[in-house]
């Protein structure tokens, strides 16, 4: 089956390699239509960060998906992003198992941190959804603003002068959610802010992300602004029930 990105060849992977990964979106845009072309979202693509040498990596994939190793200039975040984007279910493990065997094959030092880097990143933002997870379960509402505080930053103070109700991620149990640092670090990174999307998306949740500039801490003249990044995440309401007026019918007497 051949995919295909703006018309130019991006891919090609065998049916029957498909069928082994029913929940990909490869497969669902298979199903949808028939020949033996298929065209993908260019502008989700592009979101995705498609770019040169991941066609190649997707096809090695599904080739064999538990022993291959990335193309050369193909980085992990970027294999990780669009195996995002095309649903294919690598957790951290199966991408650290993957950085492993190609950093063996490859013996580049500079790519090989880039990788640990990334999934560091992986991991907490892990943590950073588990944390958001509690905190949404312990106080139920429709909408949730999350900041990304760093350590040297107060929440009460950022509460209190911007009137916002903030919850902050990460901190308490550091094992379990991560620290406030580890989560303010996946948060500036935008790979890691789509996968977060994607995921409080499959949750049923609404997303936005906004970068506000707040007092962080201290009193005038000494105090302390900056740039955070806050998740806005919202609850969708059910949609009414259509309510439709019977309609009566005489009854002879």
């Amino acid at each position: 089956m051949r995919f295909v990105i703006n018309g130019a060849d991006a891919f090609d992977v065998p049916e029957t390699c498909l069928r082994k990964r029913a929940s990909s979106l490869l497969t669902a845009v298979t199903a949808c239509s028939s020949g033996d072309v298929r065209q993908l979202d260019p502008s989700a693509a592009r979101l995705a960060g498609w770019g040169p040498g991941l066609g190649e990596a997707i096809e090695r994939f599904f080739e064999d998906p538990d022993d291959f190793s990335l193309p050369p200039n193909v980085e992990l975040a970027a294999f990780g992003g669009v195996a995002d984007w095309l649903r294919l279910e690598l957790d951290l493990g199966a991408l650290a198992a993957l950085a492993k065997r190609t950093s063996r094959n490859r013996r580049d030092f500079a790519w090989a941190l880039r990788a640990k880097t990334f999934l560091r990143r992986r991991e907490a933002l892990g943590r950073g959804l588990s944390c958001m997870r509690q905190l949404m379960w312990s106080e139920p509402n429709s909408m949730y603003a999350f900041v990304f505080l760093r350590f040297t930053d107060d929440l009460y103070s950022v509460n209190e002068k911007s009137g916002s109700p903030f919850l902050a991620v990460g901190g308490g149990d550091r094992e379990k959610f991560g620290s406030c640092e580890d989560n303010a670090l996946w948060a500036d990174d935008g790979s890691c802010r789509d996968a977060c999307d994607s995921i409080l998306a499959r949750w049923g949740l609404g997303t936005t992300w906004e970068r506000p500039h707040l007092e962080l801490r201290g009193e005038a003249p000494h105090t302390v602004f900056g740039d955070r990044w806050v998740l806005k995440v919202t609850v969708p309401q059910p949609a009414a029930p259509e309510v439709t007026t019977p309609v009566c019918q005489k009854r002879s007497v």
